[in-house]
């Protein structure tokens, strides 16, 4: 890696993304070990159990709008569409909070049926009502990130919250004695921290175009940001797929012990996932803007630093996995072998780099839909025989199998539509001299 590298890197944003995405894992690490020897296995595996399916109805509930935010307002703020913007906030944010009211009151109907009440779901409905909330902090880290404000996105979802519901769980300790408590005083910390993100979006152009008369162009957005749902939905499963099998054919403390090589695996998403918080605003205003080559020299920027990212890495995972686990107990080495399988599907990602987000802000969201679905359906089938057969070794190689499908087809697709040199071959030119 060259000096003149080192020197771009640190004075680029990619270095303070960089370093928020670390403080951003390493909190989430601390939290969770904290929650690890608070909570026991049991209630852990309640709490990682209900964080998913929040996950999950919060990605309904939001219709593919947030995203959306990175498809539309780069193009109408670049014709100084003003009204379209602010339009297309105050009919998005609208729309999501309703949508989400409505998901938990469909849950609340669904969950009379007697078949449901013995289920870990029906124990985990009171940490759903924390969904508009989760849905409007998810929001609002898009509209940060088109605005060249990553770190409010990074602050507010992936430091601030974890470090609240800590402080919380401190000071009610002594009644905090069950999962719905825990889940009471979840739901305090992120309302806290959703008005918080709500107060500080001050700080960004939206004050000043609110001076304009919003427009409204419910079914143009809608058109595309349903599809951007249902891709988000999409890539969820194939991501926790695992985990939401698990619930279905395991204990709570198997999913508790998975969860944590979850966490753990999800470091290696620091490097690809910081770069895909700058790059996917400046893919899509030059994708609109006609300079689809420009694209390839923006990718190029980056090879440097997920090359020795990932190698950096994979090395780390390998020699000090079992360690890093055993900090929550014994019992989590457990997952050593699960993490390894499932860091590698995520280096495999990172060398990819961000061909779903290039594909879902040029136009080819029905593309990535079709993509999307087919490793969904992968990773079910497989998770379905594999975690019978072997447990959370299965859930893991289910997948990493699918996510390598996936990413291999998308990468492919990238290829025949923007006809650029992808990460890989950028790699290859750069340290191999291949052309």
């Amino acid at each position: 890696m060259s000096l003149p590298f080192v020197k771009k890197l640190i004075n680029s944003k990619l270095s303070t993304t960089l370093v928020l995405q670390m403080a951003a894992i390493l909190v989430g690490l601390l939290s969770h070990y904290f929650f690890t020897q608070w909570m026991g296995e049991t209630k852990y595996g309640y709490y990682a159990f209900g964080l998913s399916m929040l996950t999950i109805f919060t990605l309904v509930a939001k219709l593919g709008l947030d995203v959306g935010v990175l498809r539309f307002l780069p193009e109408e703020i670049n014709q100084k569409a003003y009204g379209n913007v602010i339009g297309y906030l105050v009919f998005s944010i609208s729309l999501i909070i309703l949508t989400a009211l409505l998901v938990l009151l469909g849950l609340k109907v669904l969950l009379q049926f007697e078949a449901l009440q013995e289920s870990n779901f029906y124990i985990i409905y009171t940490f759903l009502l924390a969904l508009p909330f989760k849905a409007i902090i998810d929001y609002n880290a898009y509209l940060y990130q088109n605005f060249n404000k990553v770190s409010y996105s990074i602050i507010h979802k992936s430091i601030f919250l974890p470090i609240l519901f800590c402080v919380l769980l401190c000071c009610f300790y002594q009644t905090a004695d069950s999962f719905e408590r825990i889940a009471h005083l979840y739901i305090l910390a992120i309302t806290i921290v959703c008005f918080s993100s709500l107060f500080f979006l001050k700080n960004t152009p939206i004050r000043d175009f609110f001076r304009v008369k919003p427009s409204f162009k419910p079914s143009e957005w809608l058109k595309v940001t349903i599809w951007l749902a249902i891709i988000d939905n999409i890539q969820y499963w194939l991501s926790d797929t695992d985990i939401f099998m698990l619930g279905l054919f395991s204990t709570p403390e198997q999913i508790g012990i998975y969860s944590i090589g979850v966490k753990i695996s999800a470091i290696s998403t620091i490097g690809v996932t910081a770069v895909n918080f700058l790059l996917a605003p400046r893919i899509s205003k030059l994708f609109y803007n006609n300079k689809v080559e420009e694209i390839e020299k923006t990718l190029a920027e980056y090879v440097p630093f997920l090359a020795l990212y990932a190698v950096t890495f994979v090395i780390g995972a390998v020699f000090l996995g079992k360690f890093i686990l055993s900090i929550f107990g014994e019992s989590y080495v457990e997952a050593y072998i699960p993490m390894l399988i499932l860091v590698g599907s995520k280096i495999f990602l990172t060398i990819l780099g961000p061909v779903s987000y290039m594909l879902s802000l040029t136009g080819k969201e029905k593309f990535v839909f079709a993509i999307n679905f087919t490793a969904v359906l992968v990773n079910i089938c497989l998770n379905f025989f594999l975690i019978q057969a072997f447990g959370i070794i299965g859930a893991a190689i289910g997948t990493a199998v699918a996510i390598g499908v996936r990413g291999t087809i998308l990468s492919i697709v990238v290829k025949r539509h923007l006809k650029i040199k992808l990460l890989p071959e950028l790699m290859l030119k750069r340290f191999f001299n291949f052309k």
